[in-house]
């Protein structure tokens, strides 16, 4: 059981990085968006 509750442990762990990933992508590509017109302009 201990063996299970690092593994389960572990999958968190890649999921919360792998969800902070993806919200940093996003975090980039809203402020490209938005800076980018400001710049060509």
């Amino acid at each position: 059981m201990v063996v299970k509750a690092k593994e389960h442990k572990q999958h968190l762990r890649f999921f919360y990085y792998l969800n902070l990933s993806r919200y940093k992508l996003m975090a980039e590509c809203l402020l490209i968006k938005f800076f980018k017109p400001n710049k060509l302009r």
